[in-house]
Order: structure tokens, then sequence, then C-alpha cells
């Protein structure tokens, strides 16, 4: 399976170290389920669309 999000333009920068934070959005917007605890054989693209600065990556038009 393969899922493509199509996010809006940032506010705030993104951190360069923003991994967990979505890993932990995806397991929010999934909620309570069988595989919530299991072996999680995935993993993310890049974001695109995007650059960074000293202060985080920014999504001007989204990612």
């Amino acid at each position: 399976m393969r899922l493509l999000l199509n996010l809006s333009a940032n506010r705030t920068p993104v951190e360069f170290n923003h991994l967990h934070i979505l890993a932990g959005a995806l397991h929010k917007w999934l909620g309570p389920n069988e595989e919530h605890d299991g072996l999680s054989l995935y993993s993310y693209s890049w974001l695109q669309g995007g650059h960074a600065n000293a202060h985080g990556l920014h999504f001007p038009k989204g990612a």
C-alpha cells in the first residue's frame, strides 16, 4: 500500500529531525488498530517543494 499525502503550507519552520513527528501524526490519524504495536515495515519518502535555512524547513506551497 502507498499513501500520498498533500500537506498545506507550514506557518512555522519544520524541524530537521521531523520524521518522528510525522510518524506520530500518522498514528494519531489512523487511531487505535491491531497493527499499532506490531512490526512496522514502512518508510517515508522526501518532503518535496521546500527550502531550508538555519531555522528549519519551509514549504510555502505545501509539500
